[in-house]
């Protein structure tokens, strides 16, 4: 069964009270869920960015468990990152709130498949990285900065792909809020571009998330279901 959505998302600079809404209550550790069925034919859509301009930080993953990045090249994680100017004085770098990663690029599969993406969090007292997502040893990564062209180059060509299908009854659509965050002093650019540019006549729904949830296309035809960071998805229905 496809699943597509994203995580609850509030807007404090910690994102510490996110919650679910179901059946008039809230909640802080449970998902709510819709579904539906019938005469309905779904397709997902998928970006990140336009161009992906990746900083010289090659690493392959030496030890881990878990989510915890111990070592990259047989170097302490903390290490690691203070040795490219991304940590300092055992955390992050000044105006990083965390640290994008893509994982195993060499290892895709087929064209077009997205790239697997993780990002440090924190860094513990032994200096090792907290990451988001679970790592396995020998996994290559490198650190990703996304330029707010790109992002926007990303949305615009996805909302061009959009425009051209046929029968659209709705469309739902979450964006990443790294996304916004990388807009810096503009962060609603991104929603302002797919409000100036989704055809009229498109009902839509548009907001920003913590992570998300879209099922992406096998070589083989059948959909698999993913979970996404720093990416744009969209449904259309």
């Amino acid at each position: 069964v496809p699943v597509f959505g994203a995580l609850a998302m509030d807007d404090l600079p910690k994102f510490a009270d996110c919650l679910t809404i179901c059946n008039g209550e809230c909640s802080k550790d449970a998902v709510s869920f819709i579904l539906f069925g019938g005469n309905v034919a779904p397709h997902f859509f998928l970006t990140v960015a336009a161009e992906e301009k990746m900083a010289a930080s090659y690493g392959k993953i030496t030890k881990s468990v878990g989510n915890v990045l111990m070592e990259v090249n047989g170097e302490r994680a903390l290490q690691h990152f203070e040795r490219l100017g991304f940590a300092k004085d055992g955390a992050l770098s000044t105006g990083l709130r965390f640290l994008p990663m893509v994982m195993d690029r060499e290892k895709l599969g087929y064209r077009g498949e997205a790239p697997i993406r993780n990002e440090v969090i924190h860094f513990d007292k032994n200096g090792f990285a907290f990451c988001r997502v679970d790592l396995n040893l020998n996994s290559t990564l490198e650190v990703g900065i996304f330029p707010s062209e790109y992002i926007l180059g990303a949305s615009q060509k996805m909302v061009e792909k959009l425009n051209a299908e046929r029968d659209v009854q709705a469309l739902i659509m979450f964006s990443c809020i790294v996304r916004r965050l990388s807009l810096r002093e503009e962060p609603l650019k991104e929603l302002y571009l797919i409000a100036e540019t989704v055809n009229a006549d498109t009902p839509y729904m548009v907001s920003y998330t913590g992570g998300e949830i879209c099922p992406v296309l096998q070589a083989a035809g059948e959909l698999k279901n993913h979970f996404h960071s720093y990416a744009l998805i969209a449904c259309i229905l």
